[in-house]
């Protein structure tokens, strides 16, 4: 009787550490993320990828915001390829080891354009 009147402790014990872990857990995702096209040029099928995740943002005009898009789990940086005058644009992050999924929320992606000639943007993160 002594150790199942233990066993149940250690159970109600255990149960109760465990939900106490998880409710402590930040909230992930869904983040909404839109992009700013600050430069001079308009964007045209731009395309961003952050995570596993892939949204689609069509054109937008230079000094103009796209529509917000959730991403399921999105990080402060990401892949963007869109194109300017048809010649395309990259940016490539490596990995995002170490990154943290971004909370809940809306967010921008400001990209600038730093060199036509060696194609090279630039992304700022802006919590909204």
């Amino acid at each position: 009787m002594k150790s199942k009147i233990i066993s149940l402790l250690f159970g109600l014990s255990f149960l109760t550490i465990s939900l106490g872990l998880f409710s402590c857990e930040e909230e992930f995702g869904p983040a909404s993320i839109r992009i700013e096209n600050n430069s001079e040029y308009d964007f045209e099928k731009v395309v961003v990828r952050s995570g596993d995740n892939e949204a689609s943002y069509g054109t937008i005009k230079s000094g103009q915001f796209s529509g917000y898009r959730a991403f399921p789990k999105a990080y402060r940086y990401a892949y963007v390829e869109l194109s300017i005058n048809k010649t395309k644009f990259v940016i490539q992050p490596i990995d995002y080891v170490g990154a943290n999924p971004l909370k809940v929320g809306e967010y921008t992606y400001r990209i600038s354009v730093l060199d036509m000639n060696t194609k090279t943007l630039k992304l700022d993160f802006i919590e909204n």
